[in-house]
């Protein structure tokens, strides 16, 4: 016996790839977005209960963009969630900041690097700043990048580790490793047909 529901998009050709889910207006219900890579833009649906969802919010993501990776994460330290998106073709991050009330400032953006084809996001406090920072696994640089977060709710930094040419890691995650007090991270890495274990250490 199926016990599902099926929520249009609005559009047969947007390409949801991805979705993420949290409670973004803090009603203790559960909301949906999705990455709608061809209409280029995250979906919004807020939950009403009961499996009942709105229709679809979109906040465009750019020209050409191609986003493929959301996570529902608090960037600048209010009550709300924000969403940050990773779109392979423009080789950018995205944050929208919440409003709490289910809406969203436009996007900021934080190149990934030419060429980088940003694959999958990942999110922790890389530094024990008490902040989140971002991981993205960049397919086409073959490497890993990590912007830190910042008090004002920017990230003007960024440290980049290689995972070796032709690597061509496809995800990220992240977890403590080594029982340090430091957060590390493991990259699968598609064209080496391997796992890469990062460690900090300090």
């Amino acid at each position: 016996m199926k016990n599902y529901i099926c929520i249009r998009l609005g559009n047969d050709k947007s390409y949801p790839i991805h979705v993420a889910v949290g409670d973004i207006n803090n009603d203790n219900k559960v909301d949906i977005v999705t990455a709608n890579t061809s209409a280029n833009n995250i979906g919004v649906f807020m939950g009403f209960g009961y499996r009942i969802f709105s229709s679809m919010t979109p906040y465009t993501t750019g020209n050409q963009s191609l986003p493929i990776y959301v996570v529902l994460a608090n960037f600048n330290h209010d009550p709300y969630l924000d969403v940050v998106v990773a779109s392979t073709s423009s080789d950018t991050v995205g944050i929208f900041l919440g409003y709490g009330d289910g809406t969203f400032a436009n996007i900021t953006t934080y190149s990934t690097g030419i060429s980088s084809q940003t694959q999958v996001i990942a999110i922790s406090d890389f530094n024990n700043g008490n902040r989140s920072d971002i991981v993205v696994a960049n397919y086409g640089s073959n490497g890993i990048r990590i912007f830190v977060g910042h008090e004002n709710k920017i990230f003007l930094k960024y440290q980049s580790c290689s995972t070796g040419y032709g690597s061509r890691p496809r995800s990220a995650a992240v977890r403590y490793f080594n029982h340090n007090d430091w957060i590390d991270l493991a990259a699968a890495n598609s064209g080496y047909d391997n796992v890469d274990i990062i460690v900090q250490t300090c």
